[in-house]
């Protein structure tokens, strides 16, 4: 990665695992609870109660967003490559 102006690393429990400290900005997506088990559903093979199980044991959003120095919201109301284009614009920026 060396010349990159930055590099993402993907990890849903970034907080959880302490991962975050070795970063310099940290960018977090928050949806809605449901519209999260109905997108686990689809994609895996796993039941509604494995999911629930794994969500009560990660941090809650609000918790998270004191750690974020972005979010980005997936709720297919918020446009996802606006997001991202100026989160990328300010990070270039930086």
């Amino acid at each position: 990665q060396n010349g990159a102006k930055y590099v993402i690393k993907e990890a849903a429990i970034m907080i959880e695992s302490g991962a975050y400290k070795e970063l310099n900005y940290l960018i977090s997506i928050e949806s809605d609870k449901l519209l999260r088990i109905k997108r686990i559903i689809n994609r895996n093979n796993i039941s509604i109660n494995q999911i629930k199980k794994r969500m009560e044991e990660q941090i809650s959003d609000k918790e998270r967003a004191k750690y974020s120095d972005a979010i980005i919201i997936n709720d297919n109301n918020h446009s996802l490559i606006e997001q991202v284009i100026s989160l990328h614009k300010k990070i270039s920026a930086e």
